[in-house]
C-alpha cells in the first residue's frame, strides 16, 4: 500500500497466519488532477484459482478417458471387423477346395477397396487359374486316351495277326501297319512337346523391331509354295513396327494358316489382313468354312473340332500356341463368324512399337 500511494503499482504475495492458504494482493494508486489522492488494493486466495485448476483438470481428464474409449471401442470393432472378415475368406476358401486338390466352387469377391478385398481378389484370380488348369489336364487326360485308342489298337492288332501268319509278306503288311501305329503315337506326343518346348522358349526370346508387313509378305510366299493349289490374299498393308520376335509370329501365323487351310471350303481364297486398333495391331486370317459354335473357345488347350474330319491326330494344341504367342507380344486373340462374307475369322493381337 505504500508503495501505491508514492505512486507506484504493487503485488504482493503472502501466506495468511496460520492457514496453507495463499493472498495475491496488488494495490494501484489513484490520481486526480496530477496527484496521488488515494490507492486501492484488490485481494485474491488462490482457492478459486486452484479450484478451477482442479476443475479443468477433471475435465481433461473425463475427456481424454473418454476418448481413449471410444478410441478402443473403435479399434476392437475395426479388428473385429477385419477379422470376420478375415475369417470368412479362410472358410470360403476351405469350401471352394476339395480334399483332393479340386476346385469345387468360386470365391465371392468383396466390392470394398482395400488390402482384404485385394487378398480375396487374388484368392478368386488364383483359383480360376487353377480351374482352369485342372480341366486342362482333365481335357488332356481324355484327349490322350481318345488319341491312343486307335494308334495302340492298330499296333496290338497288327502284332497278334502278324504272330498268326507264316507267309512273309503278309508279315511284313501287318508290320508295316504296326510301324504307323507307332508312326502316329510319335506324333502325339510331338505335338504334346511343341507347347511345352514353346513356354520354356517364350523365357529367353531376344526382342527385335521389324517390319510386321514385310513379313507377312514373307510368310505367305512361302507358305504359298507349299499349297500351290489355294489361293492366299494379302489385303494392302503399310508399314507397322512390331517389336517382338519374327520367329515366334511366323509360328502363329502358320497356325493359323492351317487351320484355315484344313477347314476352307475347296475353290474360296484365305484372306490375311491387319486391323489397328488403339495400341494393338491384329493379323487376322478369314477363310470361307464352317461357323464357329456359340460360346466356344477354340484358342484354349486341348479343344479342337477335327476329330471327325482328319485321319491325323489333333490335340487342340496349335490355336493355343497362338494365344501364348499373342500374350508374349502383350495382345490377345479373338475369333468371329462374318455371316456377310459367309467366313470365319481368327486373329491374334501384337502390341505396336512406340518408337
Amino acid at each position: 500500500m505504500i508503495s501505491a500511494l508514492q505512486g507506484k503499482t504493487a503485488t504482493r504475495r503472502y501466506r495468511m497466519p496460520g492457514s496453507e492458504t495463499l493472498v495475491i494482493a496488488t494495490a494501484r494508486p489513484v490520481f486526480s488532477d496530477g496527484k496521488i489522492r488515494g490507492a486501492v488494493m484488490l485481494e485474491q486466495t488462490t482457492g478459486n484459482i486452484l479450484s478451477l485448476q482442479n476443475q479443468a483438470m477433471q475435465r481433461l481428464l473425463v475427456i481424454t478417458f473418454t476418448l481413449f474409449v471410444v478410441v478402443a471401442l473403435a479399434l476392437l470393432g475395426f479388428a473385429s471387423l477385419l477379422t470376420s472378415r478375415i475369417r470368412r475368406l479362410h472358410n470360403q476358401m476351405e469350401k471352394t477346395v476339395a480334399p483332393d486338390g479340386r476346385i469345387i466352387g468360386e470365391i465371392q469377391v468383396s466390392r470394398s477397396c482395400d488390402e482384404i478385398a485385394d487378398l480375396g481378389q487374388s484368392f478368386s484370380s488364383v483359383l480360376s487359374r487353377l480351374q482352369e488348369y485342372n480341366r486342362y489336364l482333365q481335357a488332356m487326360a481324355s484327349r490322350l486316351s481318345h488319341e491312343f485308342r486307335t494308334p495302340l489298337a492298330i499296333i496290338r492288332t497288327s502284332l497278334e495277326n502278324s504272330s498268326l501268319v507264316d507267309d512273309a509278306k503278309e508279315k511284313q503288311a501287318y508290320l508295316q501297319r504296326a510301324q504307323k501305329g507307332v508312326d502316329r503315337l510319335e506324333l502325339i506326343l510331338r505335338q504334346l512337346q511343341e507347347a511345352t518346348q514353346l513356354e520354356k522358349a517364350l523365357e529367353q526370346v531376344e526382342v527385335q523391331p521389324f517390319d510386321l508387313c514385310e513379313l507377312l509378305a514373307f510368310s505367305l510366299e512361302n507358305y504359298a509354295s507349299i499349297h500351290p493349289g489355294l489361293t492366299f490374299e494379302l489385303q494392302p498393308c503399310v508399314a507397322c513396327r512390331i517389336s517382338g520376335s519374327p520367329e515366334l509370329v511366323h509360328q502363329a501365323l502358320e497356325k493359323l494358316l492351317d487351320n484355315a487351310v484344313d477347314f476352307h471350303q475347296s475353290g474360296t481364297p484365305i484372306a490375311v489382313r491387319l486391323v489397328r486398333e488403339q495400341q494393338q495391331v491384329f493379323v487376322c486370317v478369314s477363310n470361307q468354312g464352317p461357323a464357329i459354335p456359340p460360346n466356344m473357345d477354340l484358342f484354349q488347350s486341348m479343344v479342337s473340332l477335327r476329330e471327325k474330319r482328319q485321319e491325323q491326330p489333333h490335340l487342340g494344341l496349335g490355336l493355343y500356341l497362338v494365344k501364348l504367342i499373342a500374350e508374349f507380344h502383350g495382345g490377345g486373340t479373338r475369333m468371329e463368324n462374318r455371316p456377310d462374307e459367309k467366313a470365319v475369322s481368327f486373329c491374334f493381337g501384337l502390341r505396336l512399337d512406340a518408337n
